[in-house]
C-alpha cells in the first residue's frame, strides 16, 4: 500500500514539475521568435527588427478588448512583452473603466498590486472624478499599478498626452531585462 502511494505521490509531482511556466501567454521568458511564433495563436500584424531588438507584434482580443500584443527579443531571447489596448471611446471615463477591468483579471491573477499609482501633474479635474477620464487624456492624472513575481514585472496604467490616451499592460523578464537596458544605454551613449 505504502509502495502504491508513493509512486502515486511522484507521479503527480511529476507531471507538476512538467507543466512549462508561462510568463507571457503561452510563453517564457528566454523563449525564441521561433517558439513564439510556433505558440502564438492571434494574427501576425508586423515583425521588425531596429536597434538591436526584434519585435513581434499580433492583433487579438483580450477581455473583450482589441489590442496589439507585442513580444521584444533581444538576441533572440523573449525579454518583454506587452498589450496595447486600442478600444476608443467618445467618454474618456471609459479608458478609466477599461483599465479597472484589466486591473482587477491582473489582481484576480498575482494577488493585490505591489505599488498603486494615482499622480496628478495638474490639479483642475482632480474634485470632479467624472472627468477623470478627461484629466488622462490632457496629461493631468495618469493610473497604474505593479505586481513583482518572482520571475516577472508586470505594470499597468492608463496615461495620455494632448487628448491621447494610452492603456497598456507591459510584462518585464527579472532575469533578462538586462539585455534590453544595455541595448537602450548603448544607443543613447552613441548619441553622446
Amino acid at each position: 500500500m505504502k509502495c502504491i502511494l508513493l509512486s502515486v505521490t511522484l507521479m503527480a509531482s511529476l507531471a507538476v514539475a512538467q507543466q512549462p511556466t508561462y510568463d507571457f501567454r503561452s510563453a517564457s521568458w528566454g523563449a525564441s521568435v521561433a517558439q513564439v511564433k510556433a505558440t502564438e495563436t492571434a494574427k501576425v500584424f508586423n515583425e521588425a527588427n531596429t536597434g538591436g531588438k526584434h519585435v513581434l507584434t499580433y492583433r487579438d482580443v483580450v477581455a473583450e478588448l482589441p489590442c496589439y500584443v507585442v513580444y521584444v527579443f533581444i538576441a533572440d531571447q523573449l525579454v518583454r512583452a506587452k498589450y496595447i489596448f486600442t478600444q476608443q471611446h467618445t467618454n474618456e471615463n471609459a479608458f478609466i473603466d477599461d483599465f479597472n477591468k484589466i486591473k482587477n483579471i491582473l489582481i484576480d491573477k498575482y494577488g493585490q498590486p505591489t505599488a498603486d499609482l494615482t499622480r496628478w501633474t495638474n490639479d483642475l479635474y482632480r474634485d470632479h472624478p467624472d472627468e477623470w477620464g478627461k484629466a488622462v487624456a490632457a496629461g493631468h492624472l495618469q493610473v497604474g499599478a505593479q505586481w513583482k513575481t518572482e520571475r516577472s514585472e508586470i505594470l499597468a496604467g492608463v496615461k495620455g498626452d494632448n487628448f491621447t490616451l494610452e492603456h497598456q499592460v507591459q510584462y518585464t523578464s527579472e532575469s533578462l531585462r538586462h539585455l534590453e537596458e544595455d541595448i537602450d544605454k548603448a544607443a543613447t551613449d552613441k548619441k553622446f
